[in-house]
């Protein structure tokens, strides 16, 4: 089973859609956001079930999605780190 990790960048985003949820609902933000985490820690078990991401960008990083979100990570050996999560009208720029 693969440690997860989730990068500062990433806490970041969840902070900033939880907020974002929060303007009209903080117990329907605090369950999104449970919901995201609890879609990226199926990813201790199955670390490649996400796919490819389309951007050409180098380092391997593959995405699952949830909802509207692409939760963005790449894979180290026994390590999953969550580089970020996007929503997917968002651009992705660099990780």
């Amino acid at each position: 089973m693969a440690q997860l990790v989730w990068t500062s960048t990433a806490i970041k985003d969840l902070n900033s859609i939880a907020e974002y949820i929060e303007m009209d609902s903080e117990i329907a933000s605090k369950k999104f956001i449970k919901e995201i985490i609890s879609k990226a820690e199926g990813l201790a078990s199955q670390p490649f079930k996400g796919r490819p991401i389309p951007e050409k960008i180098p380092g391997g990083y593959r995405q699952i999605l949830y909802k509207s979100y692409r939760i963005i990570y790449r894979i180290e050996g026994l390590n999953v780190f969550i580089s970020s999560v996007y929503h997917q009208k968002k651009l992705l720029f660099k990780l």
